[in-house]
């Protein structure tokens, strides 16, 4: 999940830097996904404890600059679902790290939310507003499928098929990942609950664990068919397939 995560966060950064003269993404916390950012090695970063016993993102920072006064700064602004303003605050309190480019921010925001406290109605309203370049084209795999299926009776039968088949087998890999992964949080939040409450016999907890051992090999065996798929939908062959139905539907 953190490979697909931090490659989407690549891609998106560098239409955003195309279309709309961004900055962008200029890495991540992790080693393993570096390269996605032209890094040799994952940027440095502060953990979301550090900041919950600061009390606030500023103040964190001030503690993380005190112990390491030489080194360049990576802020977790997303502690508090403030990111931006975090992120400006700290900024002004350390405007010489960011003049010399030795400050820079992290975001972590969970799936369950919006960037400071948005939805996606108004996440694409401020999108629209400022940078309307950077969301003229489908949004997601899904809506483009939704797109393709809705509007196909302007496109040639086979290529249509063949693109729906592949943006749904793509969809599938995506969805039975994250089911796991939802299903597994659930059973190691139960597991936790049950063990600090010494509620649960030992067979409950063995019967758990092999719940979550079967999610895990759905999640990898759902990891690795994502692979293969997102490697039709990237070739060649399948990207000038959609080229060609987006001009006829322009057309």
């Amino acid at each position: 999940m953190a490979e697909m995560m931090a490659y989407a966060a690549a891609v998106g950064s560098a239409l955003a830097q195309r279309e709309a003269g961004a900055v962008g993404f200029v890495g991540c916390a992790a080693d393993a996904t570096a390269r996605f950012f032209g890094q040799e090695k994952g940027l440095g970063t502060m953990p979301h404890a550090l900041i919950g016993y600061a009390g606030s993102t500023v103040r964190a920072a001030e503690m993380f600059r005190e112990v390491f006064p030489n080194e360049p700064m990576t802020v977790l602004i997303d502690y508090f679902g403030h990111e931006i303003s975090d992120a400006l605050a700290v900024a002004r309190r350390f405007p010489d790290l960011a003049a010399a480019g030795r400050l820079s921010v992290r975001m972590d925001t969970p799936g369950g939310r919006y960037c400071e406290g948005l939805d996606p109605a108004r996440s694409y309203e401020v999108i629209e507003r400022h940078a309307p370049q950077s969301i003229r084209g489908y949004r997601t795999e899904e809506e483009l499928r939704y797109l393709v299926e809705m509007f196909g009776s302007l496109y040639d039968p086979a290529e249509r098929w063949q693109a729906v088949r592949e943006l749904k087998a793509l969809q599938d890999s995506l969805g039975e990942f994250q089911d796991a992964e939802v299903q597994l949080a659930e059973i190691h939040a139960f597991a936790t609950e049950m063990l600090a409450d010494h509620s649960a016999p030992a067979a409950t907890l063995l019967a758990m664990g092999e719940i979550a051992a079967g999610l895990a090999h759905r999640q990898r065996k759902a990891r690795n068919d994502f692979d293969g798929r997102f490697a039709a939908f990237a070739s060649p062959a399948s990207q000038q397939r959609l080229a060609g139905l987006a001009r006829t539907g322009a057309a």
